[in-house]
């Protein structure tokens, strides 16, 4: 018989198991008949794919895609913040977590600048999970980066929960709060999200 510690053991690795990111994607999204299917809820054709991620499990999100789509998958870029490097056709770009610095500024100008060359029949897969705020971000006109890196920290050392930091952060961002989808031409765009917020409120996810 078990003892209570190995009970213990066995389901937090049960449950980290079944939060894996990789694992997420791939029993949410399949193919069938030349046809991808997202969930119960979505069917789409079988094309040019492009994938752009945020978050501290978009490298695994972008890893099961990969494994998934790699034959039609002709480029993207996600930004992690402990992974460089290529995924595929996927570029794989470093950006900052908690507070955004250079390089998630860097990363996010070469995140925007390829979404100019997608064409609006392609496909495109976002990948979005916790972190995402910090490493993807493109601050307002007459707005710095300086300028939300401070007010970042201040509320964090304030004590501000994450509904309230989210909330600030949207709208000194030019990305964030659904901004992101005017920088995108294609007609059909599916988010893959993984949520870290209690309740799972979607506009509070990467904000």
């Amino acid at each position: 018989m078990k003892s209570p510690h190995d009970i213990i053991l066995s389901l937090l690795k049960e449950g980290l198991e079944a939060a894996d990111p990789y694992k997420a994607v791939i029993n949410h999204v399949r193919i069938k008949n030349d046809k991808i299917i997202i969930g119960n809820r979505y069917e789409t054709v079988l094309r040019k794919i492009h994938v752009i991620g945020f978050g501290k499990s978009s490298y695994k999100m972008a890893l099961a895609v990969n494994d998934l789509f790699e034959k039609n998958i002709v480029g993207g870029v996600i930004i992690t913040p402990d992974q460089e490097g290529s995924l595929g056709n996927i570029l794989v770009l470093k950006g900052d977590h908690p507070i955004p610095r250079d390089n998630t500024l860097r990363s996010s100008k070469k995140l925007l600048e390829y979404l100019e060359n997608i064409d609006e029949k392609d496909l495109v897969f976002i990948l979005i999970s916790g972190g995402g705020s910090a490493l993807f971000e493109m601050p307002l006109k007459d707005i710095s980066l300086e300028e939300i890196a401070f007010v970042s920290e201040l509320l964090m050392k304030s004590g501000a929960d994450i509904f309230e930091l989210n909330t600030v952060r949207k709208h000194l961002s030019a990305v964030k709060g659904g901004r992101l989808l005017k920088y995108i031409k294609s007609k059909e765009i599916y988010s893959l999200i993984i949520s870290d917020v209690i309740g799972d409120p979607i506009s509070f996810i990467a904000s």
